[in-house]
């Protein structure tokens, strides 16, 4: 892997107990992967425990909405297969595993 830029854009954290904690953060990525720009936006689900002052991390889920390359992201949007890196390209988790996104595609039945 070349160099890698990952950029958060906002936490929204949920302060469960004095020591525990869930947040979710959206970030995107820019990656240099075998010659190849690679793009992505996700979203961290994350579990936090606090141990002597300080909140660490227990538990890291990655969602994505999308993971291309440039090349690929021009018309890669519109399709159900958005993860497409490492290996065959798969269907991302997001927007369709949102309740609301849910309710809009069985409401407009497409």
């Amino acid at each position: 892997m070349g160099p890698s830029i990952h950029l958060p854009y906002h936490q929204l954290l949920d302060f469960t107990e004095d020591v525990h904690a869930t947040g979710v953060a959206q970030a995107a990525a820019e990656m240099g992967l075998g010659g190849v720009t690679m793009m992505a936006k996700m979203r961290y689900h994350d579990d936090y425990v606090r141990q002597r002052g300080s909140w660490h991390f227990t538990r890291r889920r990655l969602r994505f909405w999308y993971r291309q390359s440039l090349e690929d992201l021009q018309g890669g949007l519109s399709g159900s297969l958005r993860r497409c890196w490492p290996g065959e390209p798969m269907p991302t988790q997001l927007p369709e595993t949102l309740e609301p996104s849910q309710n809009f595609y069985a409401a407009a039945d497409v």
